[in-house]
């Protein structure tokens, strides 16, 4: 029953279905006139405000890409720049956000690249989310939409946060698909296993709610993916912030990230784990480089979130570098890079050209053979 709920808020059939039952209500169980007026202007309210987000809120505009056929969903698919000397580039944003949030990184390569943006299910131009959906699932959705693209690879894959961590687990299932891969302070695996109730467990729970008022047009009940303009984050994707918004206001947007950030929490074996499980595949673990007070700032929050004592977080702490050394150990050729001093988790945006160079470095190291004595003389 949940799992049909969820289904019909991320069609946006919800609000519908429910002005539908309290018109049928109203209209044929005999009452008294106080609760049939009462029930008559509710409904008439609810209609109101389904009607304006069927007008206004669901409008999201053409899509800046093309949408394919993978399985009963489409997914959207940006692909931009000739690949040439080098690989393309696939981008992979954090949250269950759309390709857009990497936008800014995506233009800048697309000039010495083929670069790559797509929307999972659920998010941006592409369909709400079967269900339940999994990392597992995730990852095969974008096997078949680059086959369905007729993209080529070996990619370069690079992803931040919960991105991140999908890149990693593209690449062990998918191994051939992939070139390297620059990972930017992916989500630990202990944050989803082990503290993934904390983490995630407020937004699960307020998901349907938030969908739900947002089918009767109440905007404010929904979470913005960009709220402060002026943050490092909005001002790399201003061009395309106000779009980034409303489709981040979708219901099928909320309940995406919640049904992903569930199936994470309860399917741990989903995820790619072992020292040596992506073989040798080129591998750059990017981490924040936060000043010394901003991180006590950090740990300070956790510790009272999660009322622990010093001994708890201490533990807690040791779990999530560890859950990261761990990440750093799943191939053989990597490595691990330090961000900007003083960057904090949304370092992509405060210091792109860092990440970019990165990018450039494991385009070098993954150009097709026969072709890197050729860039180099170009450059």
């Amino acid at each position: 029953m949940r799992r049909w709920w969820w289904r019909q808020l991320a069609a946006n059939r919800a609000g519908v279905l429910i002005v539908v039952a309290l018109l049928l209500v109203t209209l044929l169980v005999p009452m008294p006139a106080l609760p049939f007026r009462t029930l008559l202007v509710l409904a008439a309210v609810l209609a109101a405000g389904t009607l304006r987000f069927f007008l206004t809120d669901a409008r999201v505009g053409r899509p800046p890409g093309k949408r394919f056929p993978i399985g009963r969903i489409r997914l959207h698919l940006l692909a931009e720049g000739e690949a040439g000397a080098h690989r393309p580039v696939i981008w992979v944003g954090g949250g269950h956000g759309e390709g857009l949030v990497m936008a800014h990184l995506h233009r800048a390569i697309a000039r010495e690249t083929r670069s790559i943006l797509f929307d999972r299910a659920g998010a941006g131009w592409s369909d709400p989310a079967p269900l339940p959906l999994t990392i597992a699932s995730e990852v095969a959705h974008l096997d078949a939409l680059l086959s369905a693209a007729g993209e080529q690879g070996p990619f370069v894959l690079a992803g931040h946060s919960f991105g991140g961590l999908f890149a990693l687990n593209f690449a062990q299932r998918f191994p051939e698909r992939v070139a390297a891969l620059v990972v930017m302070d992916p989500t630990p695996p202990a944050n989803v296993t082990v503290a993934g109730r904390v983490s995630f467990g407020a937004l699960i729970a307020k998901a349907p709610w938030r969908a739900l008022a947002l089918q009767f047009g109440m905007r404010w009940a929904g979470d913005p993916e960009i709220d402060d303009s002026a943050s490092a984050f909005g001002r790399a994707v201003s061009e395309w912030a106000d779009v980034i918004n409303r489709n981040s206001l979708q219901p099928k947007s909320v309940i995406a990230e919640a049904a992903a950030f569930e199936a994470a929490m309860h399917r741990s074996f989903d995820m790619v784990t072992g020292d040596g499980a992506l073989a040798d595949i080129p591998l750059v673990l990017m981490l924040a480089d936060p000043h010394a007070a901003d991180e006590q700032h950090v740990h300070d929050q956790v510790k009272e979130l999660l009322r622990l004592d010093v001994h708890q977080q201490r533990n807690f702490w040791r779990a999530m570098d560890e859950s990261n050394e761990a990440q750093l150990r799943l191939s053989g050729n990597s490595h691990k890079v330090m961000a900007a001093p003083g960057s904090s988790h949304m370092f992509p945006y405060e210091c792109p050209e860092v990440v970019l160079d990165q990018v450039r470095r494991m385009l070098r190291v993954s150009a097709p053979a026969g072709e890197v004595a050729t860039d180099s003389r170009a450059r």
